[in-house]
């Protein structure tokens, strides 16, 4: 399930009667009136009405829909009965996966605060334990905003990034898994390669997968197909991704950013070194790493003493066509 800003009580605890629905059709279990009742709760039902006369008018025929019910006060008692069945029937306790908070503004992320407060006792239904995915700070601003929620939410667990090798293993075991059936698999990205170019992401996995993605759509071919080189992943993906930047964040700053990050060795770099790259002022080299760190472009890696060290993401660095053999940006 995923909560976004229009969410609210009725439609999040519709979506758990439908993930609950699906279960049971994946499962292909029989239904009752119970759960053709919680099936008309959520989608409503299709009827057919049929007639028949003796008189001048042979037959008549109608088809429609009639609407979802609406719940009135009763999906609590309706939420703990179809987990409590779903849980005999399959002889397990159901995870619920909700998905989608780190995607929230600051706004939608008060509303979600305030959902997560409503829906309170039904977090605390027996058979179903809930996992919620999201970015770091969502605990404070999402699950500790109110009293009454923050007392049955463990604290938040902090996922590490993967490790270079763990990717060349999650990667292996991928290719491993589709040539299960015997048919021949030409790997588009070497393991090995992947987890050189996954350095330049320092744990960005999401980004990462996508350049891996983004490249083989751009490089692979239908002859003479072979695994993607670094080096061809970064020449294939780098132009997209300057071009995207650049409408991102306007030409001005795109060139200052590659003013910045060129000769770095894909390294760090402070206000004043970037003051000195562009030519700007200190105040202006600042407001312009700010403007970088709001797009996502910019991440500050660690403090000496006064100084401040900042680094570009690896999706910076991709469109400006390092690539892992480089010495250079």
């Amino acid at each position: 399930m995923r909560i976004v800003a229009e969410s609210t009580v009725l439609a999040f605890v519709a979506d758990v009667l439908r993930v609950l629905l699906r279960i049971r059709s994946a499962y292909k279990l029989d239904g009752d009136a119970f759960w053709r009742r919680t099936a008309r709760i959520v989608e409503g039902a299709d009827t057919q009405a049929g007639g028949f006369s003796v008189g001048p008018v042979g037959v008549s025929y109608e088809r429609g829909r009639v609407p979802a019910e609406a719940p009135l006060g009763n999906l609590y008692e309706v939420v703990g009965e179809a987990l409590g069945r779903l849980h005999a029937e399959l002889g397990s306790p159901v995870l619920l996966h909700v998905n989608n908070l780190e995607n929230l503004s600051e706004d939608d992320e008060r509303r979600a605060a305030r959902l997560i407060r409503d829906l309170r006792d039904f977090f605390l239904v027996p058979s179903a334990h809930w996992v919620f995915a999201g970015a770091s700070g969502v605990d404070d601003s999402v699950f500790r905003a109110y009293d009454q929620a923050a007392g049955i939410f463990p604290e938040a667990i902090m996922l590490e990034a993967l490790r270079a090798d763990e990717v060349t293993e999650l990667l292996r075991c991928r290719y491993e898994h589709l040539a299960q059936d015997g048919s021949p698999l030409v790997p588009p990205v070497e393991p090995r390669v992947a987890a050189d170019l996954y350095a330049l992401y320092h744990g960005d996995l999401r980004n990462f997968l996508r350049l891996l993605s983004d490249a083989c759509a751009l490089a692979l071919g239908i002859e003479g197909i072979s695994p993607l080189s670094a080096e061809r992943i970064v020449a294939a993906a780098a132009p997209r991704y300057a071009k995207s930047i650049e409408r991102r964040i306007g030409t001005t700053d795109f060139d200052y950013l590659t003013t910045v990050v060129r000769g770095t060795s894909a390294g760090e770099f402070t206000v004043g070194t970037t003051a000195a790259r562009t030519g700007l002022g200190q105040s202006g080299a600042s407001r312009l790493i700010g403007r970088l760190r709001g797009s996502g472009l910019v991440v500050q890696t660690r403090t000496e003493g006064k100084r401040v060290l900042y680094r570009a993401e690896g999706q910076v660095l991709i469109a400006l066509g390092y690539s892992p053999s480089s010495q250079t940006v």
